[in-house]
C-alpha cells in the first residue's frame, strides 16, 4: 500500500520518516475496529481499518515501533520460563503476557505521544474511560474449593496492570483497595514490578548498571516465591 493512502498529519509524516532510517514499515489493510502492529527484527507491519481509524491511531502503532530500538527484553519470557511450570504456565498465558507487555510499552510511550499534541483520551480505544471496573474486582476469585486458581490470579494481575497503565486522572482507589485485601503479598509484587518499570531508563539500558533482564528476573523469582509461600507447587 502506498503512503499516500495511509492516514497521516505532521505529526506522524516525521515520525514515520525517522523510523524508515531503521525499520522497513509497510502498511495493509483489515477489517478490525482497531489498529495493530507486527514486528520482527527490523521489519514493521501496520494494519488498520481506513474507515475506522484516524491519524492518532497510526502514530500510536508508529510509537510501539519506536520503542523497538531501544531493544528491551519482551515479557514473552515469563511464558517461556515458566512453559514446564503448569499454575504460573497458566497464569501467564499468551494473553496476558501480552497485555503485560503492551501496557510496559504504552506507559514509556505516552509521553512522547503528548509530545507530539495529542490528546490523552486518544491514546487507546475508550482512552478517557475506566479501565478496570469496581464490580469486575469483586467477581476475581483467587481461590476455588480452596486451591489457587491460575484464572483468578491471571485476572488479578491483567486488571491491576491495566490500573496502573492508565494514563488518564482516574479513581480508582476501591477497585485498589479490594484487589489490595484480596492478597497483599501479591498485591506488592505487582506494584513492585510496575514501579521498577515506570522508573526504568529504556535509553541507556546496561547489563550491569540498568539491566532489564534483572528486572524481569526479581519479578520472577518474587512471583515463585508468593507459590511457595501459598503451598503452590511449582
Amino acid at each position: 500500500m502506498t503512503e499516500t493512502l495511509v492516514p497521516l498529519d505532521h505529526n506522524t509524516k516525521p515520525l514515520l520518516s525517522e523510523l524508515q532510517e531503521s525499520f522497513q514499515i509497510s502498511f495493509e489493510t483489515w477489517d478490525e475496529s482497531y489498529a495493530g502492529v507486527y514486528t520482527q527484527n527490523n521489519e514493521a507491519i501496520i494494519s488498520f481499518n481506513p474507515r475506522k481509524v484516524t491519524e492518532v491511531c497510526i502514530a500510536h502503532e508508529l510509537l510501539h515501533v519506536w520503542l523497538k530500538q531501544f531493544g528491551y527484553r519482551s515479557t514473552n519470557c515469563f511464558k517461556l520460563y515458566w512453559a514446564d511450570t503448569p499454575f504460573l504456565s497458566e497464569v501467564f498465558d499468551t494473553r496476558l503476557c501480552d497485555h503485560i507487555g503492551n501496557c510496559m510499552d504504552h506507559v514509556k510511550m505516552f509521553p512522547k505521544f503528548s509530545e507530539m499534541g495529542y490528546s490523552p483520551e486518544n491514546f487507546i480505544q475508550n482512552g478517557g474511560k475506566s479501565q478496570c471496573s469496581v464490580m469486575v474486582v469483586r467477581f476475581i476469585f483467587l481461590k476455588v474449593n480452596g486451591n489457587y486458581s491460575p484464572s483468578g490470579v491471571n485476572s488479578f494481575i491483567g486488571n491491576l496492570i491495566s490500573i496502573y497503565a492508565d494514563h488518564c486522572d482516574n479513581n480508582y482507589s476501591k477497585q485498589l483497595a479490594l484487589l489490595q485485601k484480596k492478597d497483599p503479598e501479591l498485591f506488592d509484587i505487582v506494584t513492585k514490578f510496575w514501579n521498577e518499570w515506570a522508573e526504568f531508563d529504556i535509553e541507556n539500558i546496561d547489563i550491569i548498571h540498568n539491566s532489564d533482564f534483572d528486572l524481569m528476573e526479581r519479578f520472577i523469582s518474587d512471583m515463585e516465591e508468593w507459590c511457595e509461600t501459598k503451598g503452590i507447587e511449582l
